[in-house]
This record gives C-alpha cells, structure tokens and sequence, in this order.
C-alpha cells in the first residue's frame, strides 16, 4: 500500500468530501418514476372503478364514468402518436396528479353511497396513488397534493352525508400512502446518489503510471460509498499469473497484500470464470492454496462478487470485493453488482493503459536481456559509393538479431525497457570489433544516441579499435532539447570523427539537427529518394536540399537507392553518395573483405543487385532499422 507522504508526493491525494450522498438532480429518479409510472397511475385508477361499478348496486354510472376517464387518459397517448401529435408520458402522469383528487370526489360520495360498503377499494387506490405520487414529485408537491386528495374524498363523502370513520381510513391511508412513497423515494436516492457520488470521486482519481498507486485509490470511493468489504482489484497479467493491484481494509493477512500472486488453481478458476461476465459465489476454505482462503475467512467474508474489467477487447482483470454482514445469502450481493459493474468499467479505462504499458515493458525487458545475454546479434556492412563513378567510399555499419524480430522493433523494444543504452554499447562495440576488415580507405558510419554521444568519454572508448574515419549519425527520431552537449561530446572525441544527419526528410526535427549542428554529412530518408525518377514534388525538395548543401557546406547521401533511373536522377540534382541494394547488399565483414580483394565478387554501381521486395526481411528491416547503435 502506498504510504500518504508518497501519495502526497505524487499529488495523487483525494478530495473527500463532507456531505451525505443526496440525489443531487432534482429530476433525476423522480423524472424516471413519472416517464414510467404514468400509465399506471391511470390504471389503478381503472382498475378500482371497475371493481365497484362490478360489485356495487347502486350509482353505478359514477364508477363506470370514473373508469370512463381513465381509459381517455390510458388511450390518448397512443391516439395522439398516430396523428403525429406526441407528448411526454411524464404529461400524463402530471394529468394523472391533477385528475385524481377529482375522481376521490366521486369515489367519496359513491363509495358508502351504497350498501355494498366498497370504501376499502377506494382506500387501497387513494394508497397505492398517494405513493406514487410521493415517489414521483418533490416534498412540497406530495404534502400539497395528500392535502387536496383527502380533502376530496372527505368532501365527497359529505355530498351523500357519509362522512365518518370510513372516510376518515381513506384519507389515512392516502397520508399513509405518501409516508410510504416519501420513504422509498430518500431510500432510493440514497443508494443511487451513493453511486453517483462513488463515480464522481472515481473519475476524480489521478492516474499514475504506476497502476498499483491508481488501483490503491480507486478503491477508497469503493470503500467510502459502499457497505463492501475489503475490495481488491486483480490484474491478469500476459504470463498467466493474477496479481493484486491494491486490496482494502484493515489487519489484511499476508496472503492479501499488493503485489501478491494467487494460488495457482484460484488463478486458473477465475480466468475461466472471467470470460463468462460477472458472478457471485459463497467463500470456501480449502486446505491446498496455501491458507489464501483461510485468510479472506478470517475477514469474515461470506459472499464473494467477481466483475471482470475489460480494457480494447480484452479481460485484463477483476475488481472483487465481499460481504459479511448478511450470512452467506448471495441474493443480497447480487443489489451490488451492478455499481461494480460500472466500477469495473471506470478502473479498466483507469488502469488499462499503464498495465498495457507495464506488460510490454516486461515483455521487451525479457527480449533485450536474452539478446544481450546469448549475444545473439553480429554486425553487418553496407557499402556507400560516389554516384558519378560507383566508387566505395564508406560503409554503414547495422545490426542483425538472431530474433525474429527486425532491428527497429528490438531497438524500440530496448527504449521501452530502459536497455537502449546496453544494446547501442554492445552492437556498436561488436561493429567496432569487425571494423578492423574493413578496407582502411573507407570510412565507417554508425548510429549513436544523443545520449550516449554526449558522454564522449565511453564512446571514445568503444571506438578506439577503429583505424578508419568514422562518421557518427544522428537520426531525425531522436529528440534533442540542448545541442550544446552534442557539440562539445563531438570535440572531445578526437580527429577523424565526424557527425552526420540521419533521415532528412523524414520530418522537421533532421532540418533542426542540420541548422544546429553543422553536420559533415546529411541522409536522405529512403521516402524521399525512390521515385525520385518519376516523382516532381521529390526532384524539386532534393534538388532544394542539395542547393542547401552546397551553400552550408556539406554533402548529401541518399539512402534507399533501388532504380537505376532513381541513381541517376539523384546524381543530376547534385547529390554525391549513395547507398542502398542496388548499389550494394549489408553483408558480414568477411565477406566485405573478400571483395575488396576480389573486386569481381561485389556488385558493379550499375548492376541491380536485388530489389527490396527481393530481399531477406532481416535485410528489408534493417535498411531503415537504427543501425549499430
């Protein structure tokens, strides 16, 4: 559990707030009651005229015209949609209200008119209206409307000379009717406002990165609003294992605590069970898990409710939570689900992407580490030639994995994992071993990091076996907020080191590198080289970069060169270097020697050597993969 001064720390503290829970929109359940209770108000009123004008034997027109008027009210709605003309139900229930107290008048005077004595149907009516009036309108309206309503029977009875002990019970019980109705409405305010209130306070809870610091507080609305006992949140993790987030409550055993594993068998019932939807089920204790049960036992839970949270179409957990007080009766937890229901789908949008995040992290952690472990990557060469006359000048230094994943996806998953500094050291390291078969004419290019060309010494140190020159590329993707240190890192490393721009083109972060940091060498992203042949939008922004390059300074190297009318069209718009599968494939440094001294063994500038549909996928990958480093 997260201790408040960290809480405070992370400013993730809630407000609690003082007041009960009330049912903050004064239209909101009462609204709800009048659109669905108005056609009933209008049968009960049907159904109790029709009773006495069926038993009564006398002023049986006054019954059947009560029943009369409650039909018109039952069937105008329906009438009045057909000929396009709609209201709102809550009007009928408002027409209801107004029509009642005048139908008592009737019902007062017919009711003891007769010998039949039927006051008791219109004491039950006068009730079961009363109520829902109550129900339906404010306290003001209910107390006003009680008082008109028994007033009306009362002066109904008086017509006929009636009034006495039976009218005096029908107006009680249209007094009771509105106690009752008054009640129910505050008792269901206060469970729904409850609810409201837990959602307003779980919308409120920050969101961590850390979704253990998340889970913890989106639990206290749970506890606050709700008689639930120690509810848990659970993450079902990708390598099968559930994991509490955060549990509540006091004195917990040590079986129920943040961060600990379920029993192997509970793990695997309640993944089964998740995919189902939500259940109730009673707690038992069993012998084999390590005292898990015997532990929430001890709590005193009886019955146990399960809401699976789903997050992108995926059930990444549960929120769990108990109940003691009421016996092992699992009907009365079934009142709870759904305000958990809507809990669970408040903490799954809450946690879902910090524990998506957190996944892939371990998932990538896991990748890098055996890479680097098994060393399962070597280096490969690619060759770089002057466009006018094909002659190898450098070579790029990239990296293969033993993985079936490509350089981009392994380097981005080191970033996420926090290795991108260990495997950029490793690879460029294993490139700087390989270098010494290179022809020592030639440079070499690799890819570095800001952050590691910035400390210089370790870079210094992992190039020193190489004798060539070497150009040092700084790609577009990587993010620079000061240059300053770039500059004084690239001092420090000594002659015959030289920086390049990656990826120019690609986006506006390359022409902030190249304005910032004076490069030797700038790249031209592979999208905006091919098809530059056929492609004027291409041939005015290379020809624009390459006006650029001469006026600043320094030459451009276009990356990605697979058509020979591409080559020849980029050196007609004035760029210099080229790489890319026609000019040359990535290759191990045996190989690369071996051609420099057999010259016929490589690939003429002007031959294709094999397009990149052609090629390995680990090859087609790494031509826009980070590449050494």
């Amino acid at each position: 559990m997260v201790s408040r001064a960290r809480e405070l720390e992370l400013g993730l503290a809630l407000r609690q707030p003082s007041d009960r829970a009330v049912w903050a929109d004064s239209s909101g359940i009462r609204g709800v009651i009048r659109h669905s209770m108005s056609s009933q108000a209008a049968a009960v009123l049907l159904g109790a005229a029709l009773v006495a004008a069926i038993f009564s034997s006398r002023e049986r027109w006054v019954f059947v015209v009560v029943a009369l008027a409650a039909v018109g009210q039952l069937v105008a709605r329906p009438i009045a949609g057909k000929l396009g003309r709609t209201y709102s139900p809550e009007l009928d229930f408002r027409i209801a209200l107004v029509g009642w107290p005048f139908a008592l008048v009737a019902l007062g005077w017919a009711g003891w008119a007769t010998p039949d004595d039927l006051g008791e149907i219109v004491a039950v009516a006068g009730f079961v209206v009363a109520a829902l009036v109550a129900l339906a309108e404010s306290t003001p309206v209910a107390i006003v409307w009680t008082a008109v309503a028994a007033g009306a029977v009362s002066f109904g009875a008086s017509l006929d000379h009636q009034f006495g002990l039976g009218t005096a019970i029908v107006a009680g019980a249209i007094c009771g009717g509105t106690l009752t109705g008054a009640r129910l409405r505050v008792s269901l305010e206060t469970f729904l406002g409850a609810r409201r209130r837990l959602m307003r306070d779980v919308a409120r809870v920050p969101v961590s990165d850390d979704p253990f610091v998340t889970a913890e507080l989106l639990l206290r609305p749970l506890v606050r609003w709700t008689p639930l006992k120690n509810p848990s949140i659970i993450w079902f993790t990708r390598d099968h294992r559930s994991v509490f987030l955060a549990v509540a409550g006091p004195d917990l055993p040590p079986q129920l605590q943040a961060g600990r594993e379920l029993p192997k068998l509970r793990n695997i019932a309640l993944r089964q069970q998740a995919d189902n939807g939500p259940w109730i089920s009673g707690w038992t204790v069993l012998a084999d898990d390590g005292g898990y049960s015997r532990g929430v036992a001890s709590l005193g839970i009886n019955a146990v409710a399960y809401v699976p949270m789903v997050f992108e179409g995926r059930v990444i957990g549960l929120v769990v939570a108990g109940l003691s007080d009421r016996g092992d009766d699992r009907s009365s937890m079934a009142e709870y689900v759904p305000t958990l229901v809507q809990f669970a789908d408040a903490a799954a949008i809450e946690l879902g992407p910090a524990l998506i995040t957190r996944e892939q992290t371990s998932t990538a952690r896991v990748l890098v580490d055996e890479i680097l472990a098994n060393e399962a990557f070597w280096p490969v060469f690619q060759p770089v030639r002057r466009l006018d006359d094909g002659r190898i000048v450098g070579y790029e230094a990239l990296t293969r994995f033993e993985q079936p994943n490509g350089p981009v996806d392994i380097f981005s998953k080191a970033r996420l994992a926090g290795r991108q500094r260990e495997l950029e050291v490793a690879t460029i390291r294993a490139a700087a071993a390989a270098a010494g078969h290179l022809p020592a004419d030639c440079w070499l290019s690799i890819n570095c990091s800001p952050d590691l060309l910035v400390d210089a010494e370790v870079l210094r140190e992992l190039l020193a076996p190489i004798q060539q020159e070497v150009v040092i590329e700084l790609s577009e993707h990587d993010a620079v907020d000061d240059y300053a240190p770039i500059a004084a890192g690239m001092a420090r490393l000594g002659p015959r080191r030289r920086l390049a721009v990656d990826d120019a083109g690609a986006g506006f972060a390359s022409l902030r590198h190249i304005l910032e940091v004076r490069p030797h060498l700038v790249k031209l992203d592979i999208g905006l080289v091919q098809d530059v042949a056929n492609d004027l939008t291409r041939t005015a922004l290379i020809a624009g970069f390459a006006r650029f390059a001469n006026d600043a300074g320094f030459e451009l190297l276009a990356e990605g060169i697979e058509d020979d009318a591409d080559r020849r069209a980029l050196h007609r718009l004035g760029v210099t270097l080229g790489q890319g599968y026609l000019l040359g494939m990535p290759e191990r440094h045996e190989t690369v020697a071996r051609n420099a001294v057999d010259p016929d063994g490589g690939s003429e500038p002007g031959r294709r050597v094999r397009s990149r549909r052609d090629s390995h996928p680990a090859d087609r990958a790494a031509q826009t993969a980070t590449r050494a480093g």
